[in-house]
């Protein structure tokens, strides 16, 4: 009886100890990209704005002042905001459609 205990607890630990991994991993950001600094951005700001609430530059799907440029958040969820002569005119928010298992993946860099 004792012997079927131990073989349980040593089975525990590391199960405990992946799961805590997993949930911190889940806790810590790593990038300002997130839906809340999202919701910061207001028509009329600038680029050099909105790069400053993210933290770094986005992807632009043109070299042109005007253009729509994203900004992926660390779970996989994607921030698109379009501007016209330098200013914001328009944004959205991509919720990600990964599992809870491949979020922690791609926090832990397992992609």
């Amino acid at each position: 009886m004792a012997t079927k205990k131990r073989l349980i607890l040593i089975a525990a630990v590391p199960l405990t100890i992946a799961l805590m991994v997993g949930v911190l991993a889940m806790l810590t950001t790593r990038s300002n990209v997130t839906k809340a600094n999202f919701e910061r951005i207001q028509e009329g700001m600038t680029r050099p704005e909105v790069e400053q609430v993210f933290g770094m530059a986005g992807i632009s799907q043109s070299s042109k002042e005007d253009a729509l440029t994203a900004w992926e958040a660390d779970d996989g969820s994607v921030a698109y905001v379009r501007f016209l002569d330098g200013c914001v005119v328009r944004k959205s928010w991509h919720d990600s459609e990964l599992t809870f298992f491949q979020k922690i993946r791609r926090r832990l860099h397992f992609r």
